[in-house]
């Protein structure tokens, strides 16, 4: 499978943008496993889009680059954003001094959304398997988002008066 062969199965059953977005992060979240043994040895696993559709294998990254991959080539507008977050292996009580993330925010109906896909795949090359994807991560409330992500360009948590909350 290529981005092309994807996007086409996508449009022939989406019409409107949010439609399109949730189909990319739909298959996405569903179809690509977060990299366990990777993300544990501290290699990075190439987040090509090409790639990733080829090992069906990503951290961060790879989801995030593949999501702008495909909205591209749909039309949407959408960005790759890093920063901070409190997922695995997250310490409470040490401040989080490295980027360590990598999500996504899409354009739709003159307006910025977010969302994350990788935190939003059901399962992992460790073996486990989470059930299925967690919708909660798609289009989040900024107010929501943010007590997991704090994106290093402050513009991109779309609020005003949001904190990062321990």
């Amino acid at each position: 499978m290529d981005v092309y062969s994807l996007v086409n199965q996508i449009k022939a059953v989406t019409s409107t943008d949010l439609e399109k977005a949730y189909a990319v992060f739909y298959w996405t979240s569903n179809n690509i496993t977060y990299d366990m043994k990777s993300f544990l040895t501290d290699h990075t696993p190439p987040h090509q889009p090409k790639e990733v559709l080829k090992t069906k294998l990503g951290v961060c990254s790879g989801y995030a680059y593949l999501f702008k991959a495909l909205c591209d080539e749909l039309g949407l507008t959408s960005n790759i954003l890093s920063g901070y977050s409190k997922g695995y292996g997250h310490d409470p009580t040490k401040p989080i001094e490295v980027s360590n993330h990598s999500w996504n925010s899409v354009y739709i109906n003159e307006r910025w959304f977010l969302l994350d896909a990788t935190w939003a795949a059901p399962k992992s090359n460790d073996r486990s398997s989470l059930g299925s994807v967690n919708e909660a991560f798609f289009l989040t409330h900024p107010k929501d988002f943010i007590r997991e992500h704090l994106p290093e360009d402050p513009k991109w948590q779309l609020a005003v008066s949001a904190i990062f909350i321990g």
